[in-house]
C-alpha cells in the first residue's frame, strides 16, 4: 500500500503541465500523544493494558495547489517512540493460567518488568481544502489515507509478549486534520496542526490453539509547520 501511495502521487505531477499551479514543501514539528489499548484473551482469563504518552514528533510534506481552496499532498511523519512497560508473571510449570482448569486464582512465582518500545511511523496521501479569514490568514482541513508501520513492537505486545511476532507489522486508516496558516511573506508561511489518525487491529496468536488479540491506537499530533510555496 505504500508503494500504491507514491505510485498515485507520481501519476498526479504531470498535471502540473496542464495549469498555473502552486507548490509547497513544509516541516512538522511538534508532539504524538500516544493513547493505547490491548488486550488479550485466552481459557476466560483476559489481560488489559492502556497507556496515554506523549512522544515527539516531526513530518516533511509537499504538495500541488490546484485552486485557491484545493491541494493534494504527500507527507512523511515520525511519531516518535514510546516507552510502554509490562510486566512478565513467572508461574510453576503445572500451573501456568493458560494451561490450568477451574477458576482458582493462581499466583506468580515471580515477576519482572519488561520494557516495550513502540516506534510508529506513517505516509499520508491526502487532500487539503482551506479557505481565508483575512488576507494572510487561513483556514484548512485535511483527509486521506496513512499507511502507518511499526518499527519495533506493536501494542498486542504489551499484553502477550512473544519475541519477534509483532516486529513491523504495517496497516492503512484514515487520517484528519484541522489547520490555521499565517502567511508572513509572499513565500513563506507558518502554521499550527492538529490531526487524528485511529489504528484498531485484532489477530489470532496461531503457536498456541489460537489467542485472540486486539489493540487499538490513538495517534493525536499537534505540529507547528514552517513552509515554503513556490
Amino acid at each position: 500500500m505504500k508503494y500504491s501511495i507514491l505510485g498515485v502521487a507520481a501519476l498526479l505531477l504531470p498535471l502540473s503541465s496542464y495549469a498555473q499551479m502552486q507548490f509547497s514543501s513544509e516541516l512538522l514539528l511538534g508532539k504524538s500523544q500516544n493513547d493505547i489499548y490491548s488486550r488479550t484473551e485466552f481459557n476466560n482469563n483476559k489481560k488489559h493494558y492502556s497507556s496515554d504518552l506523549v512522544t515527539n514528533s516531526l513530518g516533511v510534506r509537499v504538495g500541488v495547489k490546484f485552486s485557491d481552496y484545493i491541494s493534494f499532498e504527500l507527507s512523511k511523519h515520525f511519531h516518535g517512540e514510546g516507552k510502554n512497560e509490562t510486566t512478565i508473571n513467572v508461574y510453576a510449570p503445572l500451573d501456568y493460567p493458560f494451561f490450568a482448569q477451574g477458576s482458582e486464582k493462581i499466583e506468580p512465582i515471580s515477576s519482572y518488568k519488561l520494557p516495550v518500545p513502540i516506534e510508529l511511523e506513517s505516509t499520508r496521501l491526502g487532500i487539503k481544502a482551506q479557505t481565508r479569514l483575512f488576507d494572510t490568514v487561513s483556514v484548512n482541513m485535511r483527509l486521506g489515507i496513512a499507511h502507518w508501520g511499526y518499527q519495533a513492537s506493536t501494542p498486542a505486545r504489551l499484553t502477550f509478549p512473544r519475541a519477534g511476532y509483532d516486529m513491523k507489522k504495517s496497516g492503512n486508516d484514515v487520517f484528519y486534520s484541522v489547520g490555521l496558516e499565517h502567511q508572513i511573506t509572499e513565500n513563506w508561511y507558518v502554521g499550527f496542526e492538529y490531526s487524528l489518525m485511529k489504528i484498531n487491529e485484532s489477530d489470532e496468536y496461531v503457536e498456541i490453539d489460537g489467542i485472540p488479540r486486539t489493540y487499538h491506537h490513538d495517534v493525536k499530533d499537534a505540529a507547528f509547520i514552517l513552509g515554503w510555496q513556490f
